[in-house]
């Protein structure tokens, strides 16, 4: 905790008890090593996985990316990796996500490009390219061609799988998600910056039009001392 490596075996032996009988333990990676030209030599930083999902019709397979560029996938909960988009010319993935309904469908983007694979990641196509930073993929729950992506340049949808996008909103928008039970109904989470404030919006008719829900939510009192930072 002061920059000092741990000794070997240290995470594996740390477990931790969070509400219940969940039971929360480290699986890795329990080392970071320098590959650069000092050779591979332990070092005191962390690797950081910067997006990550599961696929809902099958819990096993889960996918990360990673600040070093690559999208890695487990199909056994995360004890296991293998990285998945090696050859690409990939910088770090900040989203990714997996089809709900088809865990062999899954979307990244990673500098400025969207890329899909329909075969579970075997091969990959750079199907889009995005002007800004995205921060959620968002997909139908039983339509792989059908997504939202959301970011600093706003909230986009696609019927395509990806290949064209009608814009929505240009603010920046953080979040987007479908309700767990009704595909008719989106919400989304945008930047006002008049009023210097994230708010929150619900679509009914599958994310084609959005309807402010202000009642409760928070405004600010000095407008200009305010900081919209987002929201998830």
């Amino acid at each position: 905790d002061q920059g000092e490596i741990r000794p070997e075996g240290y995470w594996e032996s740390q477990r931790t008890q969070r509400g219940g009988n969940a039971i929360w333990e480290p699986i890795g990676p329990m080392n970071t090593y320098n590959l650069g030209s000092e050779g591979g030599i332990p070092v005191s930083w962390q690797s950081n996985a910067y997006c990550m999902d599961a696929c809902e019709s099958d819990p096993d397979v889960v996918v990360a990316g990673i600040e070093g560029g690559d999208l890695f996938k487990s199909t056994d909960k995360g004890l296991t990796w293998i990285a998945m988009t090696e050859g690409l010319p990939v910088a770090t993935p900040t989203a990714v996500r997996i089809a709900p309904s088809d865990c062999n469908t899954i979307y990244f983007f990673a500098n400025n490009n969207l890329y899909r694979t329909t075969d579970g990641g075997s091969s990959w196509s750079n199907v889009y390219t995005w002007s800004a930073g995205i921060f959620e993929i968002e997909i139908h729950p039983t339509d792989p061609n059908t997504l939202f992506l959301c970011g600093s340049s706003g909230v986009s949808k696609s019927v395509d799988g990806g290949v064209n996008f009608q814009s929505i909103y240009s603010e920046s928008c953080w979040d987007v998600k479908y309700h767990p039970s009704n595909a008719s109904i989106v919400y989304l989470l945008k930047t006002n910056t008049a009023a210097n404030k994230c708010e929150f919006f619900k679509s009914t008719d599958g994310g084609g039009s959005f309807t402010i829900l202000s009642n409760g939510w928070y405004s600010p009192t000095v407008v200009a001392e305010a900081e919209d930072i987002g929201a998830k």
